[in-house]
């Protein structure tokens, strides 16, 4: 999985032989009792989707009794919390697991991998001999239709849409273990059926191969035209010779500002956080010294401030914000660039979005927040079980107040700067495009949905975030298998239920498969597709 795992629980790996023995029946069984109560307590709504209350019970004592006189290894068992967990349809909601070592160094290997477009899945590498069908859609796997594989998919994984099921079979396009999942008499290839670009259709055989023969093994891949000059994780540029056209990039929604607030505040699991932010997305070894650690991190609102002021130097016309592949991470630390961009206006605008947290003993522990003190902060009297109401406080609120509150209270590192703005934007291009993929997940989504609202031009393939949904990862660990887990806090509502983008926000602009044509499949047809429309304007 990406970052949404590594950034948010601890990975605490247990040993190989562990993971192999059978487990104690009854101590498993008392896992299980402490994993359904800790999902009651927990999840906004564990029940709907069971079919209501009494058959979510009715599923978990089967289940307890078929744990309790049956033979369950780690991985078995991580499995069937998994199973059970799929009911949800929720992708925050999620069993770790991870792969067997000693099957890591003999697993088999699927010379392949996908892209999603918006019409679905093409072939995005492919051994060499098989270059001509580069771009090809996959139809069927195995004789089987996708739909039906796509749905099979929703029973391994936490899914809210199909484009998540998309999103995992991209994921785990390679592995052997995946694929025989869906296919009980997997032998040693795989038989794709697929669509060319000419409408012709073809059968292809791709052998699995040992690991270490992949090496050996021709790949020829979809091209991926450079458009910047970093591969760092947040970074802007001009895409044209006038400095009409900024690309601002960033692939995960964390920043200094979020690390200082958890830090401070002493949120569980913060300094570890820190520590595989630094791995996985700095990829870089992290400093001893904690302070020096968050300094070393750039800072989202200043580095939006920067880019604002050279698109203002230069009267760039257009925007590109490109949250394809950014799977998350702290809204909040978006919402000053929103007021840079757009002043007042985004101060009042009605995002028309609610959220509700149940309240529960593993939600104040992950905030680090005793029940008093949550009360005291909100000014209110909440229990455990109570859901907390969105409060819409604007209507009886000047513009100055509610100005001097959000930036008193919000997570910026240049709160002078924007106070200096006195509701005005700093700089509003002409036009803001968005661009979005399966994996634009969680507060990226959300912060496309933000922007989307004020007007912005969302480009690309839907996310597998549904608008209204589950969200907000509490992690939790079993007390007998370790086993590492993570159960939504809270109710996301963006959009009433009847509307059409409710569970997939399909974007305003999706390129046709003859777009992608035109463009050579690569890998940044959107920006090109894009900066031929703005340069025609």
């Amino acid at each position: 999985m990406k970052q949404i795992i590594i950034l948010c629980i601890i990975a605490i790996f247990t040993t190989n032989a562990f993971s192999q023995e059978v487990l104690n029946s009854d101590s498993i069984t008392n896992d299980f009792s402490y994993f359904i109560k800790q999902l009651e307590n927990t999840h906004p709504d564990p029940y709907s989707g069971f079919g209501g209350k009494v058959f979510f019970h009715i599923q978990a004592e089967n289940i307890k009794n078929k744990i309790k006189y049956g033979s369950y290894t780690q991985e078995k068992f991580s499995d069937e919390l998994s199973l059970f967990l799929s009911n949800l349809h929720d992708g925050h909601s999620f069993i770790e697991t991870k792969d067997d070592k000693t099957a890591n160094k003999t697993d088999k290997i699927l010379p392949v991998n996908y892209r999603i477009i918006p019409d679905g899945a093409i072939l995005s590498e492919l051994p060499a001999k098989y270059k001509e069908l580069l771009g090809s859609k996959v139809e069927k796997i195995n004789g089987i239709p996708m739909d039906s594989i796509l749905r099979q998919i929703l029973i391994f994984n936490p899914c809210e849409n199909i484009y998540g099921s998309y999103s995992w079979l991209v994921q785990y396009a390679r592995k052997y273990t995946f694929y025989a999942k869906l296919f009980p008499d997997l032998q040693n290839e795989i038989t794709f059926q697929v669509k060319t670009l000419n409408n012709e259709k073809k059968n292809l055989q791709i052998s699995f191969v040992e690991k270490e023969k992949m090496k050996d093994v021709s790949i020829e891949k979809l091209p991926q035209t450079k458009m910047l000059s970093s591969k760092d994780y947040m970074l802007y540029q001009f895409l044209d010779a006038k400095k009409d056209v900024m690309l601002f990039k960033f692939s995960s929604v964390m920043a200094r500002e979020n690390f200082e607030y958890t830090i401070k505040k002493k949120y569980a699991n913060a300094y570890n956080q820190l520590k595989y932010f630094y791995q996985f997305m700095l990829q870089k070894e992290m400093p001893a010294d904690t302070a020096k650690a968050i300094s070393d991190i750039p800072s989202f609102s200043e580095t939006f401030y920067n880019m604002l002021q050279e698109m203002k130097a230069k009267k760039s016309k257009s925007l590109i914000i490109d949250l394809r592949e950014n799977s998350g991470g702290w809204l909040p630390i978006t919402l000053p660039s929103l007021y840079l961009l757009y002043g007042d206006r985004f101060l009042k605008t009605d995002m028309d979005n609610k959220s509700y947290t149940l309240i529960s003993p593993l939600f104040l522990n992950k905030i680090n927040s005793t029940l008093n003190e949550l009360n005291q902060s909100d000014n209110c009297s909440y229990k455990l079980g109570d859901y907390t109401m969105p409060q819409d406080d604007k209507k009886n609120k000047n513009i100055e107040i509610l100005r001097q509150e959000f930036i008193e209270n919000g997570m910026s590192s240049i709160k002078t700067k924007l106070t200096q703005q006195d509701g005005t934007p700093l700089y509003c291009p002409e036009q803001v495009y968005v661009l979005t993929n399966t994996w634009t997940y969680s507060a990226a989504f959300q912060y496309a949905f933000y922007l989307w609202k004020m007007g912005a031009v969302v480009v690309g393939v839907p996310s597998m975030q549904a608008p209204n949904t589950f969200i907000a990862s509490t992690p939790f660990q079993l007390p007998y298998t370790k086993i590492n887990c993570s159960i939504s806090n809270t109710m996301q509502v963006y959009l009433p239920a009847n509307d059409s983008r409710a569970k997939i926000f399909y974007p305003d602009i999706m390129l046709s498969v003859y777009d992608y044509i035109k463009y050579n499949f690569d890998g940044n047809s959107e920006i090109m597709f894009l900066l031929n429309k703005i340069k025609q304007k």
